[in-house]
């Protein structure tokens, strides 16, 4: 039994922590993580959330002298990367992947370390998730898509097959991407939006059909 915390303990945190709970539930007790509670930069060490208390926040978590398995619960994904990096000096923590039981993943998709998925989200034939994904409830990923690095998908989006989307962008709730298109990295789509061309790297797109509305310039380091 490995022990496991979640980063975040906003709602989005709370929900991350109920996935591992029902992992847990389909679990023999052997295999079962050993779920301590949540980290947080903004709220009170010793705060109650149900019966799960935020333990610190990432000075504490660098520290950390014992095994552990740490989840994302975090929709940006910039604070995500940023999170990662100052973690990554500490070998005693992992990121395993978080699949809900009631997610629908195919055989031969790949979901890299840290990924988590909701449930009733779906990941079709051949498609690759790159490290700490995040796939909300219902979400669903088409055949043969490529998603990058520390993504987040909000609930109810549909990615066509053979899309493209780069190191972390944005996909809002209800947002719709059709067949064959790129989500550049760093990239926004807007709830509902529905993308019919492709969206330009550090652009925040909206609308019906989904336009520019902003641009902004991204680093050339990938890892500034």
């Amino acid at each position: 039994m490995r022990d496991l915390v979640v980063y975040g303990a906003g709602g989005l945190g709370r929900e991350v922590l109920r996935i591992a709970e029902d992992i847990n539930a389909t679990r023999s007790p052997s295999e079962r993580s050993n779920i301590l509670g949540f980290f947080d930069d903004g709220i009170p060490e010793g705060t109650l959330f149900g019966r799960y208390p935020v333990l610190g926040g990432l000075p504490r978590l660098q520290s950390w002298e014992t095994p552990l398995d740490v989840a994302f619960g975090i929709a940006s994904p910039e604070i995500k990367r940023r999170l990662v990096c100052a973690l990554s000096a500490n070998a005693n923590l992992s990121y395993p992947v978080l699949r809900h039981p009631l997610s629908s993943i195919a055989s031969d998709a790949t979901l890299s370390q840290g990924c988590v998925i909701a449930q009733f989200a779906i990941v079709s034939l051949d498609s690759r998730l790159a490290s700490f994904v995040f796939l909300n409830t219902g979400a669903q990923v088409g055949h043969d898509c490529r998603i990058g690095k520390f993504v987040s998908i909000m609930p109810s989006v549909n990615v066509s097959g053979n899309v493209v989307i780069g190191d972390e962008a944005f996909i809002g709730v209800k947002a719709t991407i059709l067949q064959g298109l790129s989500v550049g990295e760093g990239a926004t789509v807007g709830a509902a939006g529905l993308v019919v061309s492709d969206v330009p790297a550090g652009c925040t797109v909206l609308g019906n059909p989904a336009r520019i509305v902003k641009r902004r310039e991204m680093p050339e380091n990938p890892e500034k």
